[in-house]
């Protein structure tokens, strides 16, 4: 098991491909940097837009990821994993805030957000989870994740997003 959570070689190959390109380097960046922020503002315009009840669905979509991020911070300290630069993979940003690796917490909350999004409005799932996908790969392509941070994380926000729906019967 530690082999493969160690195992470093896709995510130097995809860090090098990614820098090697000033176009495709520069769309990484801003993937990994703020595209979670334009997911969250679509998510809750669609919302705002949509929903009979548009505060309270706003404020369901806040408390799923709030609650995802806590507990995705949880496990990350807990698991207390180094980030791919901190083993010599040269990453193309730095974290804004020092935490440990695994889970991606970026790849959890976009993928609870497009899960839960998808839960409201089905039919936007098409456009949610691709964005949620970038999010999620951008964050290996920039180096500050490893591949078993990002599915980890990206699983870890659809199971939460969907136990929460579940156990609060939000969204109705």
């Amino acid at each position: 098991m530690s082999k493969i959570m160690n195992n470093r070689s896709v995510e130097k190959v995809v860090t090098k491909l990614s820098s090697r390109n000033k176009y495709l380097r520069g769309l990484c960046i801003f993937a990994a940097r703020y595209l979670i922020m334009i997911l969250a503002a679509l998510l809750l315009g669609l919302i705002a837009w949509f929903s009979p009840t548009p505060l309270w669905s706003a404020a369901e979509v806040f408390g799923v990821l709030l609650i995802t991020w806590g507990v995705t911070t949880l496990l990350q300290f807990l698991f207390a994993r180094h980030r791919p630069f901190d083993s010599g993979i040269k990453p193309l940003i730095k974290p804004w805030i020092k935490s440990p690796s695994f889970p991606s917490g970026h790849s959890s909350i976009s993928f609870a957000a497009a899960t839960y999004g998808t839960l409201f409005f089905p039919e936007w799932g098409i456009f949610l989870f691709p964005i949620a996908a970038i999010v999620a790969f951008s964050r290996l392509a920039v180096g500050v994740h490893y591949l078993s941070d990002i599915v980890v994380g990206s699983g870890f926000g659809v199971v939460v997003a969907i136990s929460l729906k579940i156990m609060f019967n939000l969204g109705t």
